[in-house]
């Protein structure tokens, strides 16, 4: 009974002894000042040739973080717009056509997988020879 009341007693010395050791961790966390958040990028082609100073290449990687978020917006809606053109298309076919343009999309019925390709004559022919090397 007393090795119980002893581990017990251990458990929540260890709990309470955790509990202001986080306090402590968030307390310091929320009195340190905060810094701006560092970006990361790529610069442009020669733009290491031209000796930027750490601000300056921050300034650039937020400036190229802030348009890659407005030209992903842009990507998804052209991605949209294509296609709901490909629907507006597609509602001119007749339904054989649809049909027809499904089994051309999936490959099934390809008449040209069942013929074999041309061998090409140029690969079969033997390579000519060079008139400068035998002079």
């Amino acid at each position: 009974m007393r090795r119980y009341a002893v581990m017990v007693a251990g458990l929540v010395a260890s709990f309470l002894a955790g509990g202001v050791l986080l306090s402590g961790m968030s307390i310091r966390a929320a009195q340190e000042p905060k810094t701006q958040p560092k970006f990361r990028g790529q610069l442009y082609a020669k733009w290491k040739e031209l000796g930027l100073t750490d601000d300056q290449k921050q300034k650039i990687y937020k400036v190229q973080s802030e348009y890659r978020a407005k030209i992903n917006e842009l990507d998804q809606k052209i991605r949209h717009l294509r296609r709901e053109e490909r629907m507006k298309a597609e509602e001119v076919l007749t339904v054989a056509q649809k049909a027809r343009l499904r089994e051309l999309l999936s490959g099934d019925t390809n008449p040209a997988k069942d013929v074999p390709a041309p061998k090409d004559k140029a690969k079969d022919a033997p390579a000519p020879k060079d008139k400068a090397k035998d002079k």
